[in-house]
């Protein structure tokens, strides 16, 4: 246990302390209502997507003629709520997320 403080780990003295630390970690879990919302809100980007292959940043950009910026935020936000899946610069839908 001390090699560990001394390595940087803090102890967790009780279980909201523990979750509140996972999820710094790895991220809440993902909320359904959040998902679909996020959808409804990106449509353009659902759009794009179909139409482009591979799904890059750069061709999402070009197809739906939105910024950069804009892509790439709505992008995180997607793939954060588990909508899309980040494979090496391409991007695709999850199976939650329609496919």
């Amino acid at each position: 246990c001390n090699l560990l403080i001394r390595d940087g780990a803090f102890p967790a003295l009780d279980p909201d302390e523990l979750i509140e630390d996972l999820r710094l970690l790895v991220g809440a879990p993902p909320n359904p209502k959040l998902t679909s919302a996020v959808e409804a809100a990106v449509g353009w980007l659902v759009e794009s997507m179909e139409r482009v292959h591979p799904a890059t940043i750069d061709n999402l950009v070009a197809q739906s003629g939105r910024p950069v910026a804009e892509v790439v935020a709505t992008v995180g936000e997607m793939v954060a709520a588990g909508d899309l899946i980040a494979a090496g610069d391409t991007y695709i839908r999850s199976r939650k997320g329609g496919t």
